[in-house]
């Protein structure tokens, strides 16, 4: 996952966070998203847009 940061990290998308921050951030954002998709998808929403939404609003963050 390190290697998968890196060049977002190169190309200043990171917002001066380290990889390793970005790595927890994104792997914590995952293991909140798959217990909600495993628990039953609230409010009938689609399960792919769900994701892209919240991954979307991670990366946007980190680089903000």
């Amino acid at each position: 996952m390190m290697r998968r940061f890196e060049p977002l990290a190169a190309a200043g998308l990171l917002g001066g966070r380290s990889v390793p921050e970005a790595v927890v951030a994104f792997d914590s954002l995952c293991q909140g998203m798959a217990s909600v998709e495993l628990r039953g998808i609230p409010f009938g929403l689609d399960p792919e847009q769900m994701w892209r939404v919240a991954v979307w609003a991670l990366l946007n963050g980190l680089a903000a």
